[in-house]
């Protein structure tokens, strides 16, 4: 059930759900222990092909079916939970719209339906692992303007009209902070405006 997977029926994909499966028994083989997935998004019904992400559930319509997607869920990752507590695998949970687990309510909603104890560690709502072997930095951080000059040159190079989004997530800065990280960009993005009118 990670990230674009869904469950159809009442039995559970082979693409997603058995990718979480292997990926818990590989980190298990390798010493890993703490695997980051999503929560993944049942659909409406048994027998369902597409993905219903209900958010604002006010009609009895919706309340059924997110009554059968946390049914179908909490069933995945209670089997999901045993299977990683025997390979020693701490399963943290990435936060994410259209998926049945996207915010800390969810997160507490889960562990209380499955009794996981090896979901979402110390690691949920928005915090990343202390020893990670990269971070999530904000623009400037990692490469300066030049890279990035370079970067927008190749975009540019592509389709002179494509935008560029900054999905912020660099945990040492704040919301404002990480805005106005963006500067780089913007300088980045000046200096091939006057590259290319040169």
């Amino acid at each position: 059930m990670p990230k674009a997977a869904y469950i159809t029926g009442a039995s559970l994909p082979v693409d997603g759900a058995e990718d979480v499966r292997r990926s818990i028994r590989l980190a298990g083989r390798l010493g890993q222990h703490r695997l980051v997935t999503m929560s993944g998004l049942p659909g409406a019904e048994p027998g369902a092909t597409q993905p219903n992400w209900v958010v604002n559930a006010w009609n009895s319509a919706a309340l059924d079916v997110l009554d059968y997607q946390w049914r179908v869920a909490a069933g995945f990752w209670r089997e999901t939970d045993r299977l990683a507590r025997d390979h020693d695998v701490k399963v943290a949970l990435e936060l994410h719209p259209q998926n049945l687990v996207f915010n800390s309510a969810s997160v507490h909603k889960l562990i209380e339906l499955t009794g996981a104890t090896n979901l979402g560690g110390d690691e949920w709502a928005n915090e990343w692992p202390k020893d990670s072997a990269w971070d999530f930095v904000a623009l400037g951080k990692g490469h300066d303007t030049a890279y990035w000059t370079e970067f927008l040159r190749a975009l540019y190079e592509v389709d002179p009209d494509m935008f560029v989004n900054i999905e912020h997530e660099d945990t040492e800065l704040g919301r404002v902070e990480g805005v106005t990280a963006a500067e780089v960009l913007k300088a980045a993005d000046a200096q091939l405006r006057e590259s290319l009118e040169s």
